[in-house]
């Protein structure tokens, strides 16, 4: 069985959140289950561009500082890392970084901001669209890489949550150019999938405190969820994700190739903590 862990996170205070993001890592074995002493971790939010955490665009920084927080408990050693719209250059990382929230995060908890632009090459082994691709050092080295995405609508993709928002391994304006040369739906979400496969993300926690609907993934509006979401498998807790807004799974590109390549298996989840009716949102606007 795969467990998806939905826990009520009514809002970002440090006393919730803590308990919330403990909470969901229980029926995993906690964080000590993934992190031992002495290991390179790298935690990948989803910091689409400069927004303010108000905003619902990026992972807001009290759950990004609480998971750097457990990690650091454990032993691990903590580097943030993201490759934001735009050039994958020191000043926009920077700008990111500040006008977010992460660079305070950093300063308190002492993770380090990546500020490496090296890429390193990775071969897919079940790549289907893409076989070899570069992606950001810090992902590549890591021994274990935590994804921390955020809830949102996808004007393109309708939902972009735990798979997508490792897009974010390949650096700057090289998204761009997969954008112009997979216009086709199908290309791209299986792209997606190849891209996040590459990674070898080992943990998936996701904002879904206050998520973002409309025209997401930045120019939407506020949905109060009031869920933490976890589980080894992005797949299942993508899957979740759309249970829990009311969206078709069919409906969304990256899930239904996800289905029909084997990696989403929606009768061997099982949720723990919540159950999904229990925490289904009234209303959700999706594209």
């Amino acid at each position: 069985m795969t467990n998806v862990s939905v826990i009520k996170c009514p809002n970002y205070t440090e006393a919730e959140v803590i308990k919330a993001i403990t909470a969901s890592l229980e029926p995993m074995g906690g964080i000590q289950a993934f992190v031992k002493p002495g290991m390179k971790v790298t935690v990948k939010p989803n910091l689409l561009m400069r927004k303010k955490p108000s905003d619902v665009a990026t992972t807001h920084p009290a759950i990004v500082k609480t998971v750097i927080r457990l990690v650091q408990d454990a032993g691990g050693i903590v580097t943030i890392a993201e490759s934001p719209g735009g050039p994958y250059i020191k000043q926009l990382l920077k700008s990111v970084y500040s006008g977010t929230g992460i660079e305070q995060v950093a300063n308190e908890t002492g993770a380090i901001l990546n500020y490496d632009l090296r890429l390193e090459k990775v071969t897919i082994e079940n790549g289907i669209y893409l076989k070899n691709i570069n992606i950001l050092k810090p992902i590549a080295d890591a021994d274990l890489v935590i994804n921390i995405p955020k809830l949102k609508s996808h004007m393109m993709m309708v939902y972009t949550g735990a798979v997508k928002n490792m897009f974010g391994a390949i650096a700057g304006t090289v998204k761009a150019d997969y954008h112009l040369r997979m216009s086709d739906y199908d290309n791209f979400s299986n792209a997606l999938i190849d891209i996040f496969l590459s990674t070898k993300t080992s943990l998936n926690i996701m904002d879904a405190v206050e998520s973002m609907e409309g025209h997401g993934p930045s120019a939407g509006t506020v949905n109060k969820t009031g869920l933490i979401l976890a589980s080894e498998n992005a797949f299942a807790l993508d899957y979740t994700a759309a249970c829990i807004t009311n969206l078709d799974y069919t409906k969304v590109p990256v899930l239904f190739h996800s289905e029909k390549r084997g990696l989403l298996n929606k009768q061997d989840i099982k949720h723990w903590g919540e159950e999904i009716e229990g925490v289904r949102v009234s209303s959700f606007d999706y594209p």
